[in-house]
This record gives C-alpha cells, sequence and structure tokens, in this order.
C-alpha cells in the first residue's frame, strides 16, 4: 500500500534525524513533506552543501531558524537512504 510505505519513510527518517539533532518541527507531520530545523546550519548554507551532494531540500518555515523541508516522494528514496543519511549527519558534526 503506497500510503504505508510513505507513513514508514516519514517515520523511519523521523527517528534518524533525531538521531543526529536534526528535529521535526511538524505537529502532524505529512507523510511526504516534512520539515526540520537544523541544529546549527542556516538553510542557505544547508542547502548549498546539499545541494553540492545531489541532495534537494526546500526552503524553511516562517519564523523557525535553521528550518529546511524535505520530500520523501522521490523514487530515488528508498535506494540513496543511506546515502542521504550521511550527508546530513556530516552537516551536523561539530
Amino acid at each position: 500500500d503506497r500510503e504505508a510505505k510513505f507513513n514508514l519513510r516519514r517515520d523511519r527518517i523521523i527517528k534518524d534525524m533525531n538521531k543526529i539533532g536534526i528535529h521535526c518541527v511538524n505537529k502532524c507531520p505529512s507523510n511526504s513533506i516534512i520539515g526540520f530545523q537544523h541544529p546549527s546550519m542556516e538553510y542557505h548554507h544547508l542547502e548549498k552543501f546539499l545541494s553540492n551532494k545531489g541532495i534537494v531540500i526546500y526552503s524553511g518555515i516562517p519564523n523557525i531558524s535553521r528550518s529546511f523541508r524535505l520530500s520523501t516522494m522521490s523514487a530515488l528514496f528508498d535506494t540513496k537512504y543511506d546515502y542521504i543519511m550521511e550527508c546530513f549527519n556530516e552537516t551536523c558534526v561539530c
């Protein structure tokens, strides 16, 4: 079932992002586009870093600093998941 697949993606990425310090900012997160807050990088720096790695993020939520949105709808999401998480992890290493 397609909805169940997207729900699993949502739950997985929220859990894994939380582990590296990137928190979901949605009270009721969608199963296709989720808002997050990075612990230290502003959107434009994060977007540039990830873009250079082939990862697309979307602008954040007004009035939430360091926020961005991430889509789980890509056909490549599941096959590239580990790479995506490695790249986000690189942004959180101090």
